[in-house]
Formats: C-alpha cells, structure tokens, sequence
C-alpha cells in the first residue's frame, strides 16, 4: 500500500473519520471486548443441518442428473419454462388448482390417469408427494400402469 497518494487534482469522496472504524482488527477487538456482532449482516445467524444432502460431488451429480433429465422434455415443455429446470420444479412442487393439472397433462408431465388420481387424492399436509403425483418426465402417451389402457379425460 502505497504512503503517497496519487493527487488527482479532484476532491475524494472518501470520508477519512471513518478509518478506524473500517479497520478489521479494530472491528475484532470490538467484539472480542463487546460479545456483540458488528451491526451489517441484515439476516439473524441461524442453524441448518446440511449432513442430509450428502457431499459436494453428490449433490453437483444430482444437478447434473436434473439437469439432463430436463433437456430430454421435448423442447415445447422446456420453452414453457423458461428452459429453467428449477421453474420447472417449482410448478410441480405447486400444483394446487385442477388448472395447473391440466397444464401439467397438456405440457406431457403427466397422463391423463395420473391427473384424474391427482385430483381424487387430497394431499396430506406435511407429507411428501408420493411419486406418481410428481411424474415429471413421463409422457403423456404412456399410461401410469398396467391396469388400464383406456384414457379418461
């Protein structure tokens, strides 16, 4: 750091009472002395237990696997959102009305059969969709089993 500034022949904007306040050992000796935090972080520290989403590696392959799931959905689909994977999870993840069902069945997410036991089945608070309420990736031409080869609309 240089002990010769530069004279530019303009006044600084930069406000020299405030240098020691922006020093970090003055900052550390603060809290050290205090107990107290410096004030700037606008979000309380809070506690999130991350051991459930495995590893780094894990976690940028499960990327990576939605990531090629996605671009396998016909393009009119991708298109639909953006070519955003994560749009795409947020639709399926809020699907409440029969019209985000229907959209769901137009796009090919899901089949008709699928959406007719979506709208019979009331999701139960608190629990986890089960898969075949989230069929994402499934077209619309293949019937969810075995039992039925008739569509209902």
């Amino acid at each position: 750091m240089s002990k010769n500034p530069i004279n530019t022949g303009t006044k600084t904007k930069v406000q020299q009472q405030f240098k020691e306040d922006c020093k970090v050992k003055n900052i550390m000796q603060k809290f050290v002395n205090t107990g107290v935090p410096p004030l700037g972080n606008a979000k309380p520290p809070m506690f999130i237990d991350f051991t459930k989403f495995g590893d780094y590696t894990e976690m940028l392959n499960h990327v990576t696997k939605v990531k090629q799931q996605f671009m396998a959905l016909p393009a009119k689909t991708r298109k639909a959102f953006d070519n955003e994977p994560q749009k795409l999870l947020n639709f399926v993840d809020s699907m409440e009305s029969d019209k985000d069902v229907l959209k769901a069945v137009e796009l090919g997410l899901m089949t008709s059969e699928q959406a007719q036991d979506y709208l019979e089945t009331p999701p139960t608070p608190g629990a986890s969709e089960p898969p075949e309420k989230a069929a994402v990736g499934k077209t619309a031409d293949k019937p969810s089993d075995g039992d039925s080869d008739e569509k209902t609309a």
